[in-house]
């Protein structure tokens, strides 16, 4: 069975398995050179298909890593933020909006979007399948274990921001899972777009910079932004830090914690810092 694999999210790819047997794989990067893309991976698949001597009605099945229509949470919480602020419902709004016209639209048209621009022969069918557990999948199976404990922890998946499992070559099962807006990939990019780096992109350089911080903020952050709940499950203050609202919420978080003259010092210290609380955690 010859699957193709692609997401049209950040850092864009696609990969062929045939048989279980990874035959292709590659990130649209590399040949639309545009670092982190965000769209149909179209020469991903052409490189991928034409690695393999097929065209794309050869496939048997394509897999999609998120399941776009699932947004009963997202939509609850930008319910919640426009009773909350005008500026954070905007904000929300417009990378909804962004993801409902581009990666959203293209998901639930992607048959034909990719006969059309592929090679013109007919896509066979789709498959959505949950984002974490892609994640999970991903791990486990290319991993050396028969049974091992997945946790998953990224920005956000439909619904969800972390996910604990049990899994094996054939299953796994999830345990439990930390739903949004809780996320400790967000909180790192709050903080990565606070220290002045482009949020999502930047975030290795925050981890080099911690190194040569100090954690003053630490126990601050742990009381009043992330605070950790029985069962090792972890909750974010989003009144106080949103994701969407990082470089505002944080400075008028950090301005009661850090002196004036200490803000007036050298930008590189004060983004070794609070970076440093976090590389300490990770």
């Amino acid at each position: 069975m010859r699957i193709l694999g692609l997401s049209n999210m950040r850092d864009a790819s696609a990969a062929l398995v045939d048989n279980g047997r990874i035959i292709a794989a590659a990130e649209e990067e590399r040949f639309v050179r545009i670092k982190h893309v965000t769209a149909l991976p179209l020469q991903a698949v052409r490189f991928c298909l034409q690695t393999a001597d097929i065209r794309l009605g050869d496939l048997d099945a394509v897999a999609v890593p998120w399941k776009y229509w699932q947004i009963g949470r997202r939509a609850a919480l930008a319910i919640g933020a426009m009773l909350q602020s005008p500026w954070l419902f905007a904000a929300k709004g417009r990378r909804s909006a962004e993801r409902l016209t581009h990666e959203w639209r293209e998901l639930a048209f992607l048959r034909s979007y990719l006969s059309r621009h592929v090679d013109g022969t007919r896509c066979p069918p789709v498959v959505f399948l949950d984002h974490h557990l892609c994640h999970a999948a991903s791990a486990m199976l290319v991993s050396p274990f028969e049974r091992a404990a997945v946790m998953v922890v990224d920005g956000a998946s439909e619904a969800h921001t972390t996910m604990l499992a049990c899994a094996d070559r054939k299953a796994i099962n999830v345990l439990t899972r930390v739903p949004l807006p809780h996320s400790l990939g967000q909180f790192y990019a709050a903080v990565t777009s606070y220290l002045g780096f482009k949020p999502d992109q930047d975030e290795y350089i925050v981890m080099g910079l911690a190194a040569y911080g100090t954690p003053r903020f630490a126990q601050t952050l742990r009381e009043q932004v992330l605070r950790t709940v029985p069962e090792g499950a972890f909750r974010l203050n989003t009144r106080l830090l949103d994701f969407h609202l990082a470089s505002d919420l944080l400075m008028f978080a950090f301005k009661p914690l850090v002196p004036t003259q200490a803000i007036d010092r050298a930008m590189l210290r004060r983004r070794h810092e609070p970076g440093a609380r976090l590389g300490r955690d990770a």
